[in-house]
């Protein structure tokens, strides 16, 4: 579980989000402009939830024991 969630959650999804920038930039968007618009509201609920799902559970685990 670690290792699937680090690759796909980490380096593919960060791979895919720099590519989207550089295309972005290469389009002639500021990198304001560029973060904005990549970075969205479905991508700050994807964070949290992999956040949460790591902190989050891990803290009820210990404790219900």
């Amino acid at each position: 579980r670690p290792f699937l969630t680090f690759w796909h959650a980490v380096v593919v999804y960060s791979v895919v989000k720099v590519a989207l920038v550089i295309l972005a930039l290469d389009g002639g968007l500021a990198w304001a402009d560029a973060i904005t618009n990549i970075y969205g509201e479905s991508d700050k609920a994807l964070c949290m939830s992999m956040v949460g799902f790591w902190f989050a559970d891990r803290s009820l685990r210990h404790r219900l024991k």
